[in-house]
């Protein structure tokens, strides 16, 4: 597997980026840019669950993650979710979401789920979100 200059995160395919613990995708379906996804290589289903190592390496990713959203969208925070409930993902995994600037109240806080996954009324095409998990890779695997 590929390792960048730094030994750690590499790329697997477009739009990817993984480490030995995690994995950081677009999420999709998404009206928001910058809705990532990060998550653990290995099946876990809880936070107290994670391994030193797994969590290091979890804060290192996240840093670089919110850098790559604020240098290339101008997100103004970054929102990090984990609930690991829902059918199908019972597992630790985090939304990190780049909270834009002059966002609608309608988008702040937890509403935001209202534009992720099926209730996403205008969900981003392929077209957009494939070329910027792209850019956002190849920041994160630089930075």
């Amino acid at each position: 597997m590929p390792r960048d200059s730094r030994g750690d995160l590499t790329d697997e395919r477009p739009p990817h980026s993984r480490n030995t613990h995690w994995i950081v995708e677009h999420g999709h379906p998404t009206a928001i840019p910058g809705w990532l996804v990060l998550v653990l290589n290995r099946h876990c289903p809880a936070i107290h669950d994670l391994t030193a190592e797994e969590l290091a390496a979890f804060s290192d990713v996240l840093r670089r993650i919110s850098q790559a959203l604020h240098a290339i969208l101008g997100a103004e925070k970054e929102y990090v979710v984990q609930f690991a409930e829902a059918e199908g993902h019972a597992h630790v995994h985090f939304h990190v979401i780049a909270r834009l600037p002059n966002w609608p109240d309608t988008l702040k806080g937890v509403r935001v789920f209202s534009a992720n996954g099926s209730k996403a009324a205008n969900p981003l095409p392929s077209a957009v979100t494939t070329p910027l998990a792209e850019r956002l890779r190849d920041y994160i695997l630089t930075h």
